[in-house]
């Protein structure tokens, strides 16, 4: 769920939690609605990196693990549709102004390719590569049921595409037999 930013206006001042006024930084092409759209948009993809990252180091199997990657999207886009949208499909132009230190998604991913490679689970290949390929047939449906008349593919009510969508998924990126 998107929460309220942090940024208010008041007359050209912010007001930021824990009290105290300062101005809003000054950056020449920023207006305030693009500072809280980039608050916002920075807020929720450190969030779905945390959960990713908790698929990451847990203990489970690697092929599990990027079972546990689709579902996270799949739950993630149902329970906060327009947040997941807005960050994860909407990605690209603000991806170079969050802060140092911020925690791709993608790059999450990758380390569970890069595990389940290991494993034997994943084909070969670059992991990056391997990494969007699935992230893509993950999101596709997504993108559909976005774009898609009302009703003619309900992903949001409607979990029993979700064993589809996963095999699907995974399919893109498993070690096929020799």
């Amino acid at each position: 769920m998107l929460r309220r930013p942090r940024i208010r206006c008041d007359q050209g001042q912010a007001h930021c939690r824990g009290g105290g006024r300062r101005r809003v930084r000054s950056v020449p092409s920023l207006s305030l609605k693009e500072a809280i759209a980039q608050e916002l948009y920075a807020e929720f993809l450190g969030r779905y990196a945390e959960r990713l990252q908790s698929i990451a180091r847990s203990a489970e199997e690697p092929e599990s693990k990027v079972r546990a990657v689709i579902r996270l999207i799949l739950d993630t886009y149902r329970a906060e549709p327009d947040a997941f949208v807005f960050v994860v499909i909407n990605t690209n132009r603000r991806l170079p102004s969050l802060p140092a230190g911020t925690v791709y998604p993608l790059d999450v991913i990758e380390s569970i390719i890069v595990e389940a490679r290991a494993a034997g689970v994943v084909r070969d290949g670059q992991s990056n590569l391997l990494a969007a390929i699935l992230l893509g047939r993950a999101l596709q449906p997504v993108v559909l049921a976005t774009l898609s008349r009302p009703g003619a593919f309900d992903l949001l009510g409607n979990s029993s595409y979700d064993a589809i969508i996963t095999e699907a998924a995974i399919a893109a990126i498993r070690r096929t037999p020799c």
